[in-house]
């Protein structure tokens, strides 16, 4: 079977990180990540196979400059890009949910839901159009982080609205970062094979928590919008709908309650500081915002898991990923501190080392920290839907 080249490319919302594959073999040839996009502080990674990985701080303020940088490092570095196929972990489109090859009608679907998702389908499309310029003639596959949750239960997608508002609209509860939990439950069901009964807790700029069942979806903290469930670092999470009018009925317009609840809410907008959990942790006892931003993204998160818990009604397994969830063990370990009615207890030399161990727990049920491979499962479906 002949390599393939497959150029995975993953827009988070503050973030931009690719791989690129040699299938099916899928080892790495390269790997790069931006960080902290808007900023003039941005954070730039590239690490070839076989050179010394680089980082650079320098100022890359949107999705389109953080792609041609990425371009231009490579060939700086060796590496011939010349993809066979490239690869997004797109999240959400109006009537696509799947695995889709990305033509007009796919990119037509996301820009209908872009104030849906606007951190994310908007840096896609962006990115869609940087890559084919690059590469007209290479096709591209969408990935999108809703597929993963199909097995959530009907009941458990609606919302207590009119059930017209569902069916006209499409208003349900869909469920993101399919990708990172599904890379969780399939390295968790490799390790142990009664690893049935899973949290997995995806931290980073965006957060949600996953219920998975034997291998399957049951339960995903994100609603309908990329808004809602957990605390972010800029957008608002879960809050009552009623605060909308409420607000519209003192004077404020729907856009500014929207961009103030897409961008400057979450981390952010408790702390008033950043919306960064390493500058959060760094200024915790130091500014008592940052220690009420902390505490307040900790009950969100509780909440989450609880809910989780519920539906899953057993535990095996709880995992950490994400840039929040691998790296800051003051945050795994105050939210287990809170769960040892759940039979969850902390090895605290082993949770401080965290990516290092298999298992950070003193107990039965596992803890785990697991690196976020999204990159993975978007390569294998791509180079399936490509080529099989």
């Amino acid at each position: 079977m002949p390599e393939r080249q497959v150029l995975i490319c993953n827009a988070g919302s503050t973030s931009l990180k690719f791989r690129l594959f040699d299938m099916p073999r899928e080892s790495v040839v390269l790997s790069a990540k931006v960080e902290r996009i808007g900023s003039e502080h941005a954070l730039f990674q590239i690490e070839a196979a076989d050179r010394k990985k680089i980082t650079e701080e320098r100022p890359i303020l949107d999705y389109e400059a953080g792609i041609a940088l990425f371009i231009e490092a490579a060939a700086a570095a060796g590496v011939i890009l010349d993809p066979d196929v490239i690869g997004y972990k797109t999240v959400l489109a109006e009537g696509f949910f799947g695995i889709h090859k990305v033509d007009d009608a796919v990119k037509d679907a996301m820009r209908a839901w872009l104030d849906v998702a606007p951190a994310h389908n908007g840096p896609y499309l962006a990115a869609m159009s940087t890559m084919e310029a690059a590469w007209p003639d290479v096709p591209q596959v969408a990935v999108f982080e809703t597929y993963f949750h199909r097995t959530i239960p009907e009941a458990r997608r609606l919302y207590s609205i009119p059930l017209e508002w569902s069916e006209t609209y499409g208003i349900k509860r869909y469920g993101y970062h399919g990708t990172s939990h599904r890379y969780v439950a399939e390295t968790l069901r490799q390790r142990y094979a009664d690893a049935s009964h899973i949290i997995s807790c995806h931290l980073g700029g965006s957060g949600s928590v996953s219920a998975i069942l034997n291998g399957e979806s049951i339960h995903n903290s994100f609603g309908f919008s990329l808004q809602t469930g957990v605390m972010h670092n800029n957008r608002s999470g879960q809050i009552d709908a009623f605060i909308f009018p409420f607000l519209m009925r003192r004077g404020l317009t729907a856009g500014e309650i929207e961009e103030t609840l897409a961008k400057k809410s979450g981390i952010l907008g408790v702390s008033g500081i950043s919306g960064d959990m390493r500058d959060i942790e760094e200024q915790l006892d130091l500014d008592p915002r940052a220690n009420l931003a902390f505490d307040v993204y900790v009950e969100y998160l509780l909440r989450e898991i609880g809910s989780a818990y519920a539906v899953l009604g057993g535990l095996t397994d709880v995992a950490f990923t994400g840039g929040i969830g691998e790296n800051s063990p003051l945050l795994r370990a105050e939210v287990i501190s809170r769960l040892g009615h759940m039979g969850l207890t902390l090895a605290e030399d082993k949770n401080l080392e965290g990516l290092d161990q298999v298992r950070i727990d003193n107990g039965d049920v596992r803890i785990h920290v697991i690196a976020a491979n999204e990159e993975l499962i978007v390569a294998r479906e791509a180079y399936r839907c490509q080529f099989s």
